[in-house]
C-alpha cells in the first residue's frame, strides 16, 4: 500500500482506536456496579446482610446517577433495618423505590419506631394494615400495633395456649418483670402473647431484652 494512503488510513482508524480504548473502562465500570447491586440482593435474599451491605454501600458510592440508585436504596434500608441500625434504615427508605410496597411500608414503619418516632412509624404500619389486611405484612403490622399500643415492649413469647402464656407471665412477674398478656386472633387461632414493659425507648426494650433473657426467659424487644 502506498504510504500517503497507509497515513490516511491510518488518519481515519485512529479516532476509532481512541474512542474504543476510552469506552472500555466506562463499559467495565457499569457492568461491574451492575453486579454490585445483583449481588447485594441476591445476598440479602439468602439472609447474608452484612455483606449484602457491603456490596450495596458499594454500588451506592461507585453509581450515584444510576437509574437504579432507587432500588439499591430500597435494598440497604432493609439491610439496614436487619443490621439493627434503624436511622440509617429511614435514610434509605424515604428516598427508595418500592419494590413490594407491602414490605416498605412495614420496613419504613418498623424502622420509625425503633428510631423513636413512635407516631409516624405507627401510621406507616396502620396504612399497611388497613390496606393490605390479608397480606402477611399486613398481619405483621396489626399485631405490632397491637403489641405496642402502650410503647416499647419486650415478647417473651406466644402460645395458642392461655394457661401456658399465664405461667410464663407469672414466673416473669415473680422474677420483678411488668408482664401481661395480650390475646391477639393469629389467622389460625387465638395466641397469647407475654409481653413485659413499656418502656421508654427502643434501646431501652433492647438492655431489657437482654436482661430477660440472663434470666433463663426468652425475650426479644418489639417492634
Amino acid at each position: 500500500m502506498p504510504p500517503l494512503r497507509q497515513a490516511q488510513l491510518l488518519l481515519v482508524l485512529l479516532p476509532l482506536l481512541l474512542l474504543s480504548l476510552t469506552a472500555c473502562p466506562s463499559i467495565e465500570r457499569v457492568d461491574g456496579d451492575a453486579r454490585l447491586l445483583r449481588e447485594g440482593e441476591e445476598l440479602f435474599q439468602r439472609g447474608d446482610y452484612l455483606n449484602s451491605s457491603l456490596r450495596l454501600e458499594r454500588y451506592i458510592r461507585s453509581a450515584s446517577a444510576s437509574p437504579q440508585m432507587s432500588r439499591a436504596r430500597y435494598w440497604m434500608g432493609l439491610c439496614s433495618l436487619k443490621l439493627n441500625r434503624p436511622k440509617d434504615a429511614c435514610e434509605y427508605l424515604k428516598s427508595a423505590e418500592k419494590v413490594s410496597v407491602e414490605t416498605w411500608l412495614y420496613a419504613i414503619g418498623i424502622a420509625s419506631m425503633r428510631s423513636g418516632d413512635m407516631t409516624g412509624g405507627r401510621g406507616y404500619l396502620e396504612q399497611l394494615a388497613r390496606q393490605y389486611p390479608q397480606g402477611p405484612e399486613g398481619k405483621k403490622a396489626a399485631e405490632k400495633l397491637a403489641l405496642t399500643a402502650a410503647g416499647y415492649a419486650v415478647q417473651l413469647g406466644y402460645y395458642s395456649n392461655g394457661e401456658n402464656a399465664k405461667r410464663v407471665a407469672q414466673t416473669g412477674a415473680e422474677k420483678g418483670l411488668r408482664t401481661s398478656i395480650k390475646r391477639l386472633d393469629s389467622g389460625t387461632g387465638e395466641a397469647y402473647y407475654v409481653i413485659s414493659g413499656p418502656y421508654a425507648s427502643w434501646s431501652d426494650a433492647l438492655r431489657e431484652a437482654d436482661r430477660i433473657k440472663a434470666m433463663g426467659l426468652d425475650a426479644v424487644a418489639i417492634p
